[in-house]
């Protein structure tokens, strides 16, 4: 009894101690932005191993040694913190701002933002797969400061115009270099597959793309695709179906036919009524047979309605109200649709200690809405990374792409583009041939539907208005067909040589083969002269670069130093072949075999190569304080051997103030605080011909084409070189000031200057020499301005997350110096353009628009030489003269931006983005042609129904006059103000939860709703400014509405 008894108080002596050892703590763990929990935080008691992780609701129960004194707490992308143990303790974690610490790609290689001194702008593989474009660079629009997207076409899969910091040069190439995980990518951009791509960054300024010399004047593009994900094998499967349809509505267009007669006869009734004729002579004239005056002789003998002309409208101009129409032919409904696109993109990546690697296959199918138009792509992307060794690295990255694009013609004058088609033709001409008496539509031998040409005279028809002209009959038989294979490989060995050395090799090559298929029917248009055209145009790029860089990074206590130097050679040759036959033999395929007579061959080789050495140092001291320098020196086959060479370079620093001690008492709300400036040169040698579209690869030397003389040979002069060129040159400036604070809002304001002179320009001299231009290194220009970036978390919690960003640019361009004869008068350039010295590169120089005389008609204000008004004239060739024209303003927009947001609450996310422009200026050449009689047969704007008459004298639009050739004469009347704004794109998503998906092995599955392009808003129904960077509008190709419907699978 007193072994047992002994041994109890001994187990409850040892409870006792072992109690007294330990101590029991509870706590919360809570963010200091939102007060929410963090899940998942560890708690460890300092310098042991005890410890543990905050549950669902933030909270954690831990049994810690009495003698321990110290908690130590820490979250991903938190700031770790070290508390006295308590009993109770409530634990507030702050973040650790992770984006200043986030790699961004840079010239050759990567950096920190932090640590950047360069210009940019980001856009993440989260935003870039949200446009639905077959052009990735559409994703840039709104969201990158700086960048300006003008889509001069909605024909899927063709490029967008890209403009950074303004319009760098004259007759120099103004677009930005592409580059695809750090090679030159000469493929057409269309060939990349969105869901590959990880990121895209835009370099702005020369601390930022100076090291590419010759080729980043214009900005640089960086494109980075995906890797392998440095977890487990991850699989992805994304899909979409959606509907196309047009984004931007017609004009506001006369579609009502009886109201289209009624304004018809009214123009031809004061035409004749000028003429001195009686009134109701007139009347009797309309409703004749008069071969030349009669309403049924202007317009051709068209006649919808079921009465004859006699009886078709009264002598009141009304429309009979018992006329009832025989047919309803719609030009809209026969050239346009709704169409479906549809997208399927698989890829595979994973990654371990010794490798990455991704797999991906891509589809995308993008019918337009636009009839007999699309685009159909097949993409594939293997990308491989292996350690072969602790200091010796590998990778290779190979990516093909076809594509097939169906491509009408659907811009320029033509009578067989769409769009000016449906705007110019009267809705009173039908689309098929129907019979005069009773509206019945005529079919040909095999029961097929004839599609009207407006001169089937042997019906009574002959139109007025682009007579045997039909498009809709040409999609039955014309052929426009591209396809394109693209195939891209680049391989690297990376080897550390010694501490923080390092030595790299990459080879990378690209190639392109295009092949344009095209056959013009025999039946109608201008081939049917010919028996019908047979096209064949192959072209063929390849590219390669090859590069060395030995790159040094060491960290000496406070001091970070980072150099790298090395050599690269890029060649590119262009073999391009066209042939052309007629005489068809049937209306099938577009080839040479279809067809007899020989027309036209024709081909040619071209080729291109720059080498350079270069060379980059980055130093950082104690993370406040960082300078980056560059050198270049690239030597370009355009030019003559004795000035072949050029150096350029670039000087960035920056200082963190955020980090320095007189601001310490800030660090609980200012992250981080920066400032920065660079400076630096950039040269340009893509040169084109005076014409504008083809690159002239031998600029310094005489070029001739041969032709045939009667069957001899004759040699022609074209173009006279000029050995003495050499680089077009651009000095660049850049300041800026970025802060972060509370960890939710972000600023950054940029003010930037690029000044380019010795600019490569044709200078206009005197015809008698033979030529009309020669090239020089003559003028100046620049282009400065301000960027602003702000990016808000409204809201952050554990369910709520609400983003807002925010962006605008303005640029201003001005033209310093030009040919010294050019000076007073100026140089003519697109459009309605002129150039003079102190105006910008697309100033609009038009007629001033005077108002209307006593009789309504227009009248336009005529100055003397000197520049002082002469008085005004009726005439607008009067007007229509260097000195008369005047300017009326300009088409580069004072603002460009965009606003996008981001909204969750748990699984669901809505986001949206919109862009727009302020300011700037268009001549809306298609308005201006839908506002005049001065041809029969035309269409009309409704504007025309507020036209001048003796009773309605407070308007701007002339009296209606048949055949009034001067009603709509090129004036400032026109101008339209380009401002706009888009609904580019919304999202809404769900994510299924995960607790339903954990059964299946699925990791996340996301269905969702997206819409592209889904409104404009600008000043004129149907005039969509972003399609006009020079400032007149065009027939083009309006842009593209999508609506889909997506599942994304991640196992």
């Amino acid at each position: 009894m007193k072994r047992l008894t002994y041994l109890l108080l001994c187990l409850m002596l040892g409870i006792g101690l072992a109690t007294a050892q330990t101590t029991k703590i509870t706590g919360t763990v809570i963010s200091a932005e939102d007060s929410e929990p963090i899940i998942g935080a560890s708690v460890m008691v300092k310098g042991t191993t005890t410890g543990t992780v905050t549950d669902y609701d933030g909270a954690f129960t831990l049994n810690v040694p009495s003698s321990a004194k110290t908690l130590v707490v820490s979250y991903v992308g938190m700031e770790m913190k070290e508390l006295p143990i308590q009993p109770h303790m409530k634990i507030v974690l702050n973040s650790s701002s992770q984006a200043l610490d986030e790699v961004m790609v840079v010239a050759y290689g990567t950096t920190t933002k932090k640590s950047f001194t360069g210009s940019a702008s980001a856009v993440k593989a989260d935003d870039i797969k949200q446009i639905q474009s077959a052009t990735i660079t559409n994703a840039l629009d709104g969201r990158a400061a700086g960048v300006q997207i003008v889509s001069k076409t909605g024909q899927p899969g063709e490029n967008p115009t890209v403009r950074i910091r303004g319009i760098g040069s004259i007759n120099a190439g103004k677009d930005p270099l592409y580059i695809v995980d750090g090679a030159t990518y000469d493929g057409p951009i269309s060939t990349l597959n969105s869901a590959d791509i990880e990121s895209m960054t835009v370099l702005k300024d020369a601390a930022a793309n100076s090291l590419y010399g010759a080729r980043g004047a214009n900005g640089v593009i960086l494109i980075t695709t995906k890797r392998g994900n440095k977890t487990k094998l991850g699989i992805n499967l994304d899909m979409k179906w959606g509907v196309n349809s047009r984004s931007v509505p017609e004009y506001d267009m006369i579609t009502d036919r009886s109201v289209y007669y009624e304004q018809s006869w009214k123009a031809q009734y004061n035409k004749l009524i000028a003429t001195g004729m009686s009134p109701s002579d007139v009347v009797s004239t309309l409703g004749s047979d008069d071969p030349a005056n009669s309403l049924q002789a202007i317009l051709g003998g068209y006649n919808n309605y079921n009465v004859p002309w006699s009886e078709l409208i009264g002598a009141d101009g009304k429309i009979n109200p018992n006329a009832r129409l025989l047919y309803t032919d719609d030009w809209s409904d026969a050239l346009f649709r709704n169409s479906l696109r549809q997208e399927y993109n698989f890829s595979l990546g994973g990654s371990d200690d010794k490798q990455t690697y991704f797999i991906s296959l891509g589809y995308l199918g993008d019918e337009s809405y636009a009839k007999g138009s699309g685009f159909d792509r097949y993409s594939g992307r293997v990308r491989y990374e292996r350690n072969l060794t602790k200091w010796l690295k590998a990778g290779a990255n190979l990516a093909y792409a076809h594509t097939i694009q169906n491509y009408p013609t659907t811009s320029g004058g033509s009578y067989v583009n769409y769009f000016q088609w449906t705007r110019n033709i009267a809705p009173i001409y039908p689309v098929y041939l129907h019979d005069p008496k009773t509206g019945a539509i005529i079919k040909d031998k095999n029961g097929k539907d004839i599609y009207d040409y407006g001169d089937q005279g042997q019906y009574g028809y002959s139109r007025p208005y682009a007579g045997a002209s039909n498009p809709a009959g040409v999609l039955d038989y014309d052929v426009n067909r591209i396809t394109l294979d693209n195939v891209s490989a680049s391989a690297f060995l990376e080897a550390e040589v010694y501490d923080g050395l390092s030595i790299r090799g990459n080879f990378d090559v690209n190639t392109t083969y295009k092949n344009g298929a095209y056959l013009t029917n025999p039946l109608y248009g201008d081939a049917a002269a010919n028996g019908g055209y047979v096209e064949q145009e192959n072209q063929k790029w390849f590219s390669y670069t090859g590069s060395v860089f030995l790159n040094y990074r060491k960290t000496f206590d406070k001091l970070s130093v980072e150099g790298m130097g090395g050599i690269e050679s890029y060649k590119k040759e262009w073999n391009y072949l066209y042939g052309q036959k007629r005489n068809l033999a049937t209306i099938s395929a577009p080839d040479f075999s279809n067809a007899v007579v020989y027309a036209e061959l024709s081909s040619y080789l071209k080729k291109y190569s720059v080498t350079g050495i270069l060379f980059r140092a980055n130093l950082s001291y104690d993370d406040k304080y960082y300078l980056s320098a560059s050198f270049r020196r690239d030597g370009s086959s355009r030019f003559h051997p004795d000035n072949r060479w050029g150096n350029f370079g670039s000087v960035g620093v920056s200082w963190r103030l955020g980090q320095e001690g007189f601001l310490q008492d800030a660090s609980s709300w200012l992250n981080d605080l920066k400032i920065k400036a660079s400076i630096g040169t950039q040269g340009n040698d893509n040169l084109y011909y005076a014409n504008g579209t083809d690159i002239n690869y031998i600029p310094y030397m005489d070029q001739y084409e041969v032709a045939n003389n009667n069957g001899n040979v004759s040699v022609k002069q074209y173009y006279v070189g000029n050995k003495d060129i050499s680089w077009e040159k651009n000095l660049n400036f850049n300041i800026g000031f970025e802060t972060t604070m509370w960890d939710r809002f972000h600023f950054n304001l940029e003010y930037f200057y690029k000044k380019t002179t010795d600019m490569l320009f044709y200078k206009p001299v005197a015809v008698s020499i033979g030529i009309s231009t020669l090239l020089v290194n003559l003028g100046k220009m620049s282009n400065k301005g301000i960027e602003i970036e702000t990016d808000v978390d409204i809201i952050k919690t554990r369910d709520w997350r609400w983003n807002v960003g925010l962006n605008f640019t303005h640029v201003k361009n001005t033209i310093l110096e030009l040919p010294a004869e050019n000076r007073k008068e100026g140089i003519l350039g697109q459009g309605y353009t002129k150039m003079v010295e102190g105006g910008s590169i697309y100033d609009l120089y038009l007629p001033e628009y005077a108002g209307l005389d006593e009789n309504g008609k227009a009248m336009w204000n005529v100055y003397n030489e000197d520049g002082t008004l002469k008085g005004t004239s009726i005439v607008n060739s009067d007007a229509y003269t260097n000195t008369s024209r005047r300017k009326v303003g300009c088409a580069i927009p004072d603002l460009t931006g965009g606003l996008s947001t981001s909204l969750s609450w748990k699984d669901i996310d809505l986001s949206a983005l919109f862009s727009y422009q302020i300011g700037g200026d268009v001549y809306d050449a298609i308005y201006a042609s839908t506002m005049q009689m001065r041809e029969s047969g035309r269409g009309m704007h409704k504007d025309l129904l507020n036209a001048w008459t003796p009773t309605n004298t407070n308007t701007s639009v002339p009296v209606m006059l048949m055949g009034y050739k001067d009603a709509n004469g090129i004036s400032d009347l026109y101008l339209t103000n380009a401002s706009f704004f888009n609904i580019r794109n919304i999202t809404l998503g769900y994510s299924l939860p995960k607790k339903w998906l954990r059964t299946l092995t699925i990791d996340k599955l996301r269905v969702y709703f997206a819409g592209d392009n889904l409104a404009l808003f600008s000043h004129r129904k149907g005039l969509d400014p972003r399609q006009y960077d020079y400032g007149t509008s065009e027939f083009n190709y309006s842009p593209i509405r999508t609506i889909s419907f997506g599942i994304n699978v991640t196992l």
